[in-house]
C-alpha cells in the first residue's frame, strides 16, 4: 500500500510540473528599424539554458516557473535584462536599442577562411545581412547585391551576359568575373543554380587587404556567399517562404524601328532605282526579296493600259502599309513572364547537434513562349561535437534544372528573310490565326515550283516551328563536404576541411523531320545530278546533343589562433595551405536520320563534298558538329594571415600566399613571389585625448597589397587545335599551333592602396566610411608584337599595366524614431582607369580605335571608351554628311573613314559612369514597412543607334531616324540624320554612324524599385506572419543628361518590362 501511495504520489508531482508548463514566444527587433534581429542570445535566470533567435528574430521557452529573468544581449546594442511573468497571452515583444557605435560594427566579415568582427578589420569590405539581401525578390543571387553594395557596378549592356565589376575594370584579356565563394570554397558552378533563399549573409572583398588571401584569383573582387546554419541549443524552427512575381508584357514599340509606310517608302526608293534588279534575275539562287519587291515588280511588267491590275496591286501594297509586325510578335511569340518560388528552412540543435535542412522550388515561365525553366534545391548540413573540444560538420548541396528553349528568339533573334530582317509588313498567321510562311532562304515563286519534284516541303511557318521544337537543358550540381575543428586550447584550433563537387550539364535538341531546321539540310543535300534523287543526308530527325561536366577536388588544412591578453593585448592568426584539382570535359555531337521512338539513326558521310540540290548553296560536307574538349587545372597554395590589437585601438594585419599552378609558366612556379598584404587601424575614439562627445565613433584605416588574375584561357605550354579529316581541303586531319610556348606565363598582379575612415555621431543619427583606394594593375595580359620569323605576328604575354583610382563613401542615417521611424542610406562610388603600358605599338589611324565603347589598348587612356569621328554637320545643299579630313571641311568619306588620324579622333570617355551609387529610403510604421531604391549613373557616354542605310537596303536593319532625315535644305538646322540618296555609299553610313552625331551622354537617375512589408507577429499556429510586395523595373528616370528620349540602360529599346512580386513568409 505504501509503494502505490508513493507511486500516485510522485505521478501526480510529474503531473503538477506537466501542467504547470508554459511556452513562452518572443520576438526580438531593432527600436528604431523594426527590423529582426537574428541570433541574438538570451539567458534564463537560473537556469543553464541558453536560447538564440532565429532569423526572423523569434524564441520559445518552455518553463514552469511563474517568473523568469530574460538576459538578452546582442553585438552592437545595448544589454536588457527583463522581468517576465508567466503566462503570457500574446507574443513578448522585446526591442533592443543600439548602442553609441557606427552601423559597421555590428557585423561580422566572412572572409571564407575566417570571421572578421568589422570593428578589427583594416580592409575594406562590404557587409549585406540576411534582411538587406531579401530586400529585393528573385531567383537568383547576384541581382540581389545591385543597389544594395557600395563600389558593385552592374554592367548591362549586353543583356545576354551581365557583368559585375568591384571597383572598376582590373585586366584585359583575363577573366574579368569577382570570385565566388560559398561557404569556404570557390563555387565553380552555374551560379544561378544557387538558391538565394539559403543564403544568410554576403561580404564584398574589394581591397588587397580583404581579398589578398585568395591570391591569383582574387584581381576582381570576392564576393562570399554564407548559407544559413543551425544553431547549438535552439528549438526547432521551420521557415515556409513563397512569391509569386508577374512581369509585363514586353513593349516592343518602344523599339525605335522605322514606321511600315516610311519602310515602304524606302523600299520603293530603291526599286525605283534597280537595288533589287541583280536577285530579282538571279536565276540559280533564288535569292528572297520580300512580299513587297514582288508586288513592284509584278507592278513593273503589268501593261500601262491595265488600269485594274495596277490598281490592284496599289491596293495589296497599301494593305502592306498598315501592318505592324510588332502586333504578331506580342500576340504569338512574346507573354507575360511568371515566376514561382517556393522554400523551406528547418533548423534547429541542442548541445551536441545543430542542423539546418532546406529546399526550394523555383518554376519560371519565360516572355518568351516556349521558353521555361524549373529548379529544385535541397541542402543539408549539420554539426555535431562528439567528444570534448571536436566539432565535426558535413554538408550536402544538391541542384537539379531543367531549361526549356523552344523559342528562336524574339524580336531581335533568329528570324530573318535571307540576310535581312523580318520587314515589318511581315505576318506570321492569318485574320483565323492559321500559321502563314514566310521566306527564309529562297523565293516564294521558286519554293512553289519545286513542290512536284520529290523534295520536302521547303516553306518556313515560324508559328509551326515554336511548337515542334524541342531544345532541352538540364544540369545537376553536387556539392558534399565535411570539415572538422578541434581544439587544443582556447586559443589554438586545426580546422581540416575536404570538398567535392561536380556539375553536369545535358543539352539535347531534337530537330524532327517536321522542322524547317531538318527539311532544309535534308532538301540541301538532295543530289539530281545523275537524275535520280539521291538524300545524301537520310530522310528522318536530326539530334543534337551537349554534354558537359566539371569535377572538383578541395581540400584545406588551417591552423587558427586567438588569444588576448590582460584585454590589452589580442593576436588573431591563421595560417594553411590547400589544393584544388578542377577537371571540366565536353562534348557535342549531331546524329541523322534520328528517329526518337525507335531509338535509330542513320549514318552519314561526311568527309565527302556533296553537291546542293541544283547547285543552290554550291559544294559542301555534311557539318558533324562533333567536338570534344577537356581542362584539367590544379592549384596548391600556401596562406597566412596574422592580426594584432592594442587596447582595442590599434590593429595591425598581414597576410601572404604563395600560388602554384599548372597553368603559370616553369619560371614563375619556381620563383614563388607571394601575394600579400599589410594593413593598419587606429581607433580615435577610444584614445584618452579624445573629447568630441557629438562625434563618438572615428577610425581610420591604412592598407596595401596585393591579388592576382588568374589567365584565362591561356597556359605556359604550346596550344594547338587539332582538326579532322572532315575540315581538310585534301581529307587529311591536321594541327595548328594558335599560342606558342610561354615559360614565364604568370598571373596579373593588382596591387591596392586604400584609406578609410569610419564615423558615427553620437545616438547613431548618422554612420559611414568614407574610402579612397588607388589601384596599380602590373603583368597584365596583353597583345605583343613578336619577330615574323617566329611565325606569329604578336602573342598574349603578360605586358600591359594599368592604374586606377577611385572614391567610396557608404552613408546611414537615422531621420526620424517616433511612431514615423525613417532610415536612409547612401552609396556613392567613383572609379576611372587608364592604362600606363602597352607594347603593341598603336596605329596612327583613327578607324582602328573609333568604337561604340570597346577596348581601345592606348597608354594613357582609359582601356575602354567610346570613340567617334570628328562631326561638322549636313551639307545644306544635298544632306550629306560631313567632318574634318586633314584640317579640312570634307565630304570624302574613304578618306574620313580610313586616312583620319588617330589625333583628330574624339574620345569621348567611358562607357560605363564613373560616378554611380544609390540612395535606398525605408520607412516603417507599426508593423507596416516601405522601402524604396533610387540610383544614380554619372560621367559616361553611349552610342544610340541611328539609320544606316547600306544596313537598311542589304540586311532590312531601318530605323525610326529615317523619318528624321534631311529631305530639303534649311532641315540640317533640325536635324543631323543624313539624307537618302542613291547609289548607296557605305563608308559614308559609317562615318555619320560612328562620329560624334550619334553619342550621347549617359547620366541619369532612376527610380528602380519599392517594396512593401507588413508583419503579424502572432497568428494561431505561426510565430510570424510577413506579407509584402516588390515592384521592379519601374524604369521612372527622374532625370537624364540626353534629350533624345532614350534610356541610357536599353539603348536598343526594349526595356526590361515592369514586374510585381507579391509575397509570404511564415515561421513556425
Amino acid at each position: 500500500m505504501k509503494s502505490i501511495v508513493i507511486i500516485i504520489f510522485v505521478a501526480l508531482a510529474g503531473m503538477k510540473g506537466l501542467i504547470a508548463q508554459t511556452t513562452l514566444l518572443g520576438k526580438v527587433f531593432d527600436t528604431d528599424t523594426h527590423r529582426p534581429l537574428s541570433h541574438c542570445t538570451i539567458k534564463v535566470g537560473g537556469e543553464a539554458n541558453v536560447l538564440v533567435t532565429d532569423e526572423g528574430g523569434l524564441f520559445s521557452l518552455k518553463t514552469d516557473k511563474p517568473t523568469v529573468v530574460l538576459t538578452i544581449t546582442y553585438t552592437g546594442y545595448k544589454k536588457k535584462e527583463i522581468q517576465v511573468d508567466l503566462p503570457q497571452k500574446e507574443m513578448l515583444l522585446i526591442p533592443m536599442g543600439k548602442e553609441i557605435m557606427a552601423l559597421e560594427e555590428v557585423s561580422v566579415i566572412n572572409t571564407g577562411y575566417q570571421n572578421i568582427p568589422k570593428e578589427r578589420a583594416t580592409g575594406s569590405f562590404e557587409h549585406i545581412d540576411s534582411a538587406l539581401f531579401n530586400r529585393r525578390v528573385g531567383p537568383d543571387v547576384l541581382s540581389r547585391l545591385e543597389g544594395v553594395t557600395g563600389s558593385l557596378l552592374v554592367d548591362k549592356r549586353n543583356a545576354d551576359q551581365v557583368k559585375l565589376q568591384i571597383r572598376g575594370v582590373s585586366t584585359l584579356y583575363a577573366s574579368d568575373d569577382p570570385l565566388i565563394i560559398l561557404d569556404n570554397f570557390p563555387y565553380e558552378g552555374y551560379i544561378n543554380n544557387i538558391n538565394p533563399n539559403d543564403i544568410a549573409s554576403v561580404s564584398v572583398l574589394k581591397d588587397a587587404a580583404a581579398a589578398s588571401i585568395w591570391g591569383a584569383r582574387a584581381g576582381n573582387g570576392v564576393i562570399v556567399l554564407t548559407t544559413k546554419k543551425g544553431r547549438y541549443n535552439q528549438s526547432v524552427h521551420l521557415d515556409l517562404k513563397t512569391n509569386l512575381t508577374i512581369a509585363q508584357k514586353p513593349n516592343l514599340f518602344n523599339i525605335p524601328i522605322m514606321s511600315t509606310p516610311d519602310y515602304i517608302e524606302a523600299q520603293k526608293f530603291l526599286f525605283k532605282n534597280g537595288f533589287y534588279d541583280n536577285e530579282l534575275n538571279d536565276l540559280d539562287y533564288h535569292p528572297p526579296v520580300g512580299q513587297l519587291i514582288e508586288l513592284l515588280e509584278k507592278q513593273k511588267n503589268t501593261p500601262e493600259s491595265d488600269l485594274v491590275g495596277i490598281s490592284a496591286i496599289d491596293q495589296q501594297i497599301k494593305a502592306l502599309g498598315k501592318i505592324d509586325i510588332r502586333n504578331d510578335f506580342e500576340k504569338y511569340l512574346y507573354r507575360s513572364a511568371i515566376n514561382q518560388q517556393y522554400a523551406l528552412n528547418l533548423n534547429g540543435g541542442n548541445e551536441k547537434i545543430k542542423y539546418v535542412l532546406s529546399a526550394g522550388y523555383d518554376k519560371t515561365a519565360s516572355e518568351l513562349k516556349g521558353n521555361s525553366s524549373e529548379r529544385f534545391t535541397f541542402r543539408f548540413n549539420q554539426s555535431l561535437k562528439p567528444i570534448k573540444n571536436l566539432e565535426i560538420s558535413t554538408n550536402i548541396l544538391f541542384t537539379q534544372n531543367s531549361i526549356q528553349s523552344n523559342s528562336p528568339g524574339g524580336y531581335f533573334g533568329a528570324y530573318s528573310i535571307g540576310n535581312r530582317q523580318l520587314y515589318p509588313y511581315t505576318r506570321f498567321a492569318d485574320e483565323a490565326g492559321n500559321p502563314l510562311s514566310i521566306e527564309r532562304n529562297l523565293r516564294q515563286s521558286h519554293i512553289d515550283s519545286l513542290q512536284t519534284t520529290g523534295l520536302l516541303d521547303w516553306s518556313y511557318r515560324p508559328l509551326e516551328e515554336l511548337e515542334l521544337a524541342d531544345n532541352r537543358n538540364r544540369g545537376k550540381d553536387l556539392r558534399i563536404g565535411a570539415n572538422g575543428t578541434y581544439s587544443f586550447s582556447s586559443a589554438l584550433k586545426l580546422d581540416v576541411r575536404y570538398q567535392y563537387g561536380t556539375y553536369d550539364v545535358t543539352g539535347r535538341n531534337y530537330h524532327s523531320s517536321k522542322t524547317y531546321f531538318a527539311r532544309d539540310l535534308i532538301n540541301r543535300f538532295t543530289d539530281i545530278s545523275s537524275g535520280k534523287m539521291i538524300r545524301n543526308i537520310p530522310y528522318g530527325g536530326i539530334l543534337d546533343e551537349n554534354v558537359s561536366q566539371l569535377t572538383e577536388n578541395s581540400i584545406r588544412s588551417q591552423l587558427n589562433f586567438n588569444k588576448s591578453w590582460k584585454n590589452d593585448h589580442q593576436v588573431v592568426a591563421i595560417a594553411g595551405v590547400e589544393a584544388r584539382e578542377i577537371k571540366t570535359q565536353s562534348k557535342t555531337t549531331r546524329t541523322y536520320g534520328y528517329d526518337d521512338n525507335l531509338l535509330t539513326f542513320v549514318p552519314v558521310d561526311y568527309v565527302t563534298e556533296f553537291p546542293s540540290y541544283n547547285n543552290l548553296f554550291g559544294s559542301n560536307r555534311i557539318d558533324g558538329n562533333q567536338n570534344f574538349g577537356s581542362l584539367l587545372n590544379r592549384f596548391i597554395s600556401l596562406y597566412s594571415n596574422v592580426s594584432y590589437t592594442y587596447k582595442k585601438r590599434y590593429t595591425v594585419t598581414g597576410s601572404a600566399r604563395k600560388d602554384a599552378s599548372n597553368l603559370f609558366g616553369v619560371e614563375t612556379n619556381r620563383k614563388g613571389v607571394p601575394l600579400w598584404s599589410a594593413g593598419v587601424l587606429w581607433n580615435i575614439a577610444d584614445e584618452p585625448f579624445y573629447k568630441i562627445d557629438g562625434l563618438s565613433n572615428l577610425k581610420l584605416r591604412l592598407t596595401y597589397g596585393f591579388s592576382g588574375n588568374l589567365p584565362a584561357n591561356q597556359s605556359a605550354l604550346v596550344i594547338m587545335n587539332y582538326q579532322p579529316a572532315t575540315a581538310s581541303q585534301v581529307k587529311l586531319p591536321y594541327a595548328t599551333i594558335t599560342n606558342p610556348p610561354n615559360p614565364n606565363l604568370r598571373w596579373e598582379k593588382v596591387g591596392m592602396f586604400n584609406m578609410g575612415l569610419d564615423f558615427g555621431l553620437k545616438g547613431n543619427r548618422l554612420s559611414g566610411t568614407i574610402e579612397y583606394f588607388n589601384k596599380n594593375v602590373r603583368d597584365m595580359l596583353g597583345n605583343k608584337t613578336m619577330d615574323a620569323s617566329t611565325g606569329f605576328s604578336s602573342m598574349v604575354t603578360n605586358s600591359a599595366n594599368m592604374e586606377g583610382r577611385g572614391l567610396d563613401i557608404n552613408l546611414s542615417s537615422v531621420n526620424t524614431t517616433g511612431a514615423v521611424k525613417w532610415s536612409s542610406n547612401v552609396l556613392f562610388s567613383y572609379v576611372k582607369n587608364k592604362l600606363t603600358r602597352f607594347l603593341t605599338k598603336p596605329s596612327v589611324y583613327a578607324n582602328s580605335y573609333v568604337n561604340s565603347g570597346d577596348l581601345i589598348s592606348i597608354e594613357g587612356k582609359m582601356p575602354y571608351m567610346v570613340v567617334s569621328y570628328k562631326w561638322a554637320g549636313l551639307d545644306g545643299n544635298n544632306g550629306n554628311p560631313q567632318g574634318f579630313y586633314n584640317g579640312e571641311l570634307s565630304q570624302d568619306y574613304y578618306n574620313l573613314v580610313y586616312s583620319s588620324l588617330l589625333s583628330d579622333a574624339v574620345f569621348h570617355g567611358s562607357p560605363l559612369p564613373l560616378y554611380f551609387g544609390a540612395i535606398r529610403n525605408d520607412i516603417s510604421w507599426k508593423n507596416l514597412s516601405f522601402s524604396l531604391n533610387i540610383s544614380y549613373n554619372f560621367d559616361y557616354y553611349f552610342r544610340r543607334n541611328s539609320i544606316d542605310y547600306s544596313l537598311l537596303a542589304s540586311y532590312g536593319k531601318g530605323h525610326s531616324d529615317f523619318a528624321q532625315r534631311w529631305q530639303k535644305p534649311g532641315d540640317e538646322k533640325l536635324t543631323n540624320v543624313p539624307s537618302f540618296t542613291y547609289p548607296l555609299d557605305n563608308d559614308r553610313d559609317n562615318f555619320y554612324a560612328l562620329s560624334e552625331a550619334t553619342v550621347e551622354r549617359g547620366d541619369h537617375i532612376r527610380l528602380n524599385d519599392i517594396q512593401i512589408n507588413y508583419s503579424i507577429n502572432k497568428s494561431g499556429l505561426f510565430k510570424q506572419i510577413q506579407i509584402y510586395a516588390y515592384l521592379n523595373n519601374l524604369n521612372i528616370i527622374l532625370w537624364k543628361a540626353n534629350k533624345k528620349g532614350v534610356d541610357p540602360n536599353f539603348v536598343g529599346g526594349l526595356k526590361a518590362p515592369l514586374s510585381i512580386a507579391f509575397g509570404l513568409k511564415t515561421s513556425l
